[in-house]
């Protein structure tokens, strides 16, 4: 599709300055990092016109996403590739399968050869087939390790449902992973296929790394202090995830409550000497995921 034809149809349904400041933004990234889309398999087998239709639109407009087959249902992920490859290419639409290896941390192959289908101007269709005997977990993990290898501005998975759908509620559009996700994980809220998707992706998105933050102290008295850094977040000070790891049950035994204990002790992650020198400075790069919370501390050692 001529990329003049699909802008000026965007055109007619918005503001062109809008518009192009989104496609400047987009297309001043590396191809790979414009976003990943995750169909699940009914998708593929009985709803691909409307997912085939957009990917036309945006390979139109030389944004290239890449699309994951079969984070959920990998057993015939090879089979939704070429079924979606089929109908990409016969409306000459440039798009490459990619069979990701089984590693859990997605492998560096797999990473290069995604950016060498985008560089080359295709669509990477990445087949999650080979990591069949992962579990579910490891397989939003490897998500997770594509996403932040190939610094993917959006994830998107699509179903056929058009939002989350509790057990004898209206259907739930949109959800906040900060003050939703406890009350609709809760037994017998989400159907268990609709539960297990929200439980993963709120893991999947505290996991993914952000910027470190830079952190700079000035002023500081000549002499040595004791650094400690403290963080809570996904799987640090964390209870909760471990709570859910153990499928949120309404009693806790007590070794059960001894492990959700031990996980909150706040304990410091680095706590290290340092030596301040005349120029009375302290720098430090703290890494960061979604939700982390940081406490740095420095206390001077008296001599």
């Amino acid at each position: 599709m001529e990329a003049d034809i699909v802008q000026r149809f965007l055109e007619s349904v918005g503001a062109k300055a809008d518009i192009d400041l989104y496609l400047r933004l987009h297309r001043a990234q590396r191809k790979e990092s414009f976003a990943m889309l995750a169909p699940n398999a009914q998708i593929v087998k009985s709803a691909l016109d409307p997912l085939h239709f957009d990917l036309r639109i945006l390979a139109g407009l030389g944004l290239l996403p890449s699309v994951v087959l079969g984070v959920l249902e990998p057993k015939d992920a090879d089979a939704q590739a070429a079924r979606v490859s089929e109908w990409l290419l016969e409306d000459a639409v440039p798009c490459e399968i990619v069979a990701a290896t089984a590693d859990a941390n997605a492998g560096a192959d797999t990473v290069a050869a995604i950016r060498a289908v985008a560089a080359r101007g295709a669509i990477p269709l990445v087949s999650l087939q080979a990591a069949g005997g992962l579990t579910t977990e490891a397989r939003f993990g490897m998500l997770a390790s594509l996403a932040t290898a190939l610094e993917t501005r959006k994830l998107l998975f699509l179903s056929r449902r058009p939002g989350l759908v509790p057990n004898g509620g209206p259907i739930l559009p949109v959800v906040s992973l900060a003050t939703d996700t406890q009350r609709l994980l809760a037994p017998g809220v989400l159907p268990r296929g609709q539960a297990m998707l929200l439980r993963h992706v709120k893991q999947l998105v505290e996991s993914v790394p952000q910027a470190p933050a830079k952190l700079r102290v000035t002023h500081l008295r000549p002499g040595r202090y004791q650094l400690r850094v403290f963080r809570t977040g996904y799987r640090h000070n964390d209870a909760y995830s471990a709570y859910i790891d153990m499928k949120l049950p309404n009693q806790l035994s007590a070794p059960q409550v001894s492990q959700l204990q031990a996980l909150t002790r706040d304990l410091p992650e680095t706590d290290r000497r340092i030596t301040i020198s005349r120029e009375g400075a302290f720098d430090i790069d703290l890494p960061l995921r979604t939700n982390d919370v940081l406490l740095v501390r420095l206390d001077r050692i008296a001599r």
